[in-house]
């Protein structure tokens, strides 16, 4: 099923135009590339964060990503890509009851979900050993957070383009569409005092030229270097758990 979800999501945008306004920035405002890559360089010197994750979506997209709440917690990938994160959330699909608890991770080697209900851990250093619950996962993180060399492509030859100052919760932010080469465009609420990340959000125009639908990613209790007792994305099995490599339904 996360297959098709994977395909229906990649199609959407190959085929979809981004609803965003390419219209000149406001008088005054600050260069688009510069506030980039002072964010880049900002991104880049993060060992480990943690936050409170709220993601949002809309319209068409609803049907195929859930709304999650959660808290996160990312360390630096390996230089071969590997990711390191910590997720504890839950999701919750369209107008559906139906609240889902995932607790999933990875340690910069081995993926693993950690199923309550049947107590058994799927381990794997294939990261679909999460099932169905690998791209709703992997679609919220952030991943540009523990990205060694953040927006890279993009400052080499993609769009950047600065569209306003909007306040984020507490955070004044500079908002940036950034749209690299092979990646769909989104605008990034950078805050002003840190030039780190508050909200990423995404839009997609339906066949009539209007938004059809969109994921917004709202990161809140923003913390570097969080003190923690222990090795966050290291995999526990708790006790009376069972450990397997079969991939989680």
């Amino acid at each position: 099923m996360h297959r098709a979800i994977t395909v229906v999501l990649s199609l959407l945008f190959s085929t979809l135009v981004l609803a965003h306004d390419p219209a000149k920035p406001p008088a005054g405002a600050p260069d688009a590339k510069t506030v980039l890559q002072k964010s880049a360089e900002a991104m880049s010197k993060l060992k480990v964060v943690a936050y409170d994750l709220e993601y949002k979506v809309s319209g068409f997209f609803a049907a195929f990503m859930p709304s999650v709440t959660g808290h996160i917690v990312m360390g630096k990938e390996s230089s071969d890509g590997a990711k390191r994160f910590r997720y504890n959330a839950k999701l919750q699909k369209g107008d559906s009851s139906e609240v889902v608890e995932v607790t999933a991770g990875a340690d910069g080697t081995t993926y693993y979900l950690i199923d309550d209900k049947t107590k058994t851990v799927h381990a794997d250093i294939d990261p679909q050993v999460m099932g169905k619950h690998q791209h709703p996962v992997e679609f919220t993180l952030t991943r540009e957070l523990g990205m060694a060399r953040p927006f890279e492509d993009v400052l080499k030859g993609g769009e950047v383009r600065y569209e306003r100052s909007e306040k984020v919760d507490d955070h004044d932010c500079h908002v940036v569409f950034v749209q690299g080469t092979t990646t769909p465009g989104v605008n990034w609420y950078f805050s002003k005092s840190d030039y780190l990340p508050r909200r990423v959000r995404f839009a997609l125009n339906g066949p009539d030229g209007k938004e059809g639908g969109a994921g917004e990613t709202n990161i809140r209790n923003f913390t570097v270097e969080p003190k923690l007792e222990k090795d966050p994305f290291a995999l526990v099995v708790p006790p009376g758990y069972k450990k397997t490599d079969d991939f989680a339904p």
